[in-house]
């Protein structure tokens, strides 16, 4: 059987379990009229979101391309509409088409540029291209159609982060949190932007909710830390994090704040040593590495 052909029969498996299984379920009602209208399966407009829902599973399955096929099929008929453009810019998004997907979301904001969620893919479309104005532009768009997606706002907030905004960030994930305070995701991005903005212990705290690891909150603050380019406050928060944690050590090198043309050369000596280190630790011979005789040097 091929692939197209086990979608076929998968697709009437799914189909049949959604329509009614007794006579009663499936017998038409009357409406207030007293005139008896067909079951939504059995109208144009039903199947046709049948159809269109079944494509959904596919793709979140993860079989875009019959997804997208499904979809192509969908346009032949006749089938239009937003959901059926959303549907069309995932897929091509899961197979790699991002240009594309950006086409047909980029119709979307035209047709209906008040729709949040084609703002909210392009904002994330543009951050994978690294456009951060054109990033923050979109999610922006997002958030004003829907104040309370918290979701949209913390994708606002780390464009925002990204884009050293950081005191607009913490506003705008503190706002996802009031729309949602469960998501680990935002706390941590808020953690971040607190660091950012020098609000080291403001930001333990919230590293700490989020992990409630004394340890990972002290070295996500460490990390928070050098991405500012402190790197003597991110080595002493690394510190804390190994005295709360022992049996967590993670190896962290760090590096004075160099140019960035002549950084790799500040961190080859480092690097080289903890190579060195790890070596004799494994019991190997740092004098004989294997396979460099092939290449560098011959006895």
């Amino acid at each position: 059987m091929t692939l197209r052909g086990s979608h076929r029969l998968l697709c009437i498996a799914l189909l049949g379990s959604a329509l009614p299984t007794s006579a009663d379920a499936a017998r038409q009602r009357p409406n207030k009229a007293g005139v008896e209208e067909p079951a939504q399966w059995e109208t144009a407009a039903g199947r046709d979101q049948a159809r269109l829902e079944f494509a959904r599973g596919l793709l979140n399955a993860g079989a875009a391309d019959a997804c997208l096929e499904l979809i192509a099929q969908l346009r032949r008929d006749g089938v239009r509409g937003i959901e059926l453009e959303r549907l069309h810019a995932e897929a091509l998004r899961a197979t790699g088409l991002d240009d594309d997907a950006q086409q047909v979301l980029e119709g979307v904001v035209k047709r209906w540029p008040r729709d949040a969620a084609a703002h909210n893919e392009l904002g994330i479309l543009a951050m994978d291209r690294k456009d951060l104005p054109t990033a923050v532009a979109h999610f922006e768009q997002a958030v004003r159609f829907d104040k309370s997606n918290g979701r949209y706002l913390n994708n606002l907030g780390f464009a925002l982060l990204t884009s050293d905004r950081a005191d607009e960030a913490i506003e705008a994930l503190r706002a996802a949190l009031r729309m949602d305070s469960s998501k680990t995701q935002t706390r941590n991005n808020l953690g971040f932007a607190l660091v950012a903005a020098g609000r080291e212990q403001e930001a333990l705290r919230v590293f700490r909710a989020a992990s409630r690891n004394n340890a990972d909150a002290h070295y996500n603050v460490g990390v928070g830390l050098e991405l500012r380019g402190a790197s003597a406050q991110a080595s002493e928060s690394y510190q804390r994090a190994l005295k709360a944690d022992p049996a967590g050590a993670k190896v962290v090198v760090t590096a004075p704040a160099s140019d960035p043309l002549v950084s790799t050369l500040v961190m080859s000596a480092p690097i080289q040593l903890l190579a060195y280190h790890v070596a004799v630790v494994k019991g190997a011979d740092v004098d004989q590495p294997r396979n460099l005789a092939k290449s560098v040097t011959v006895e």
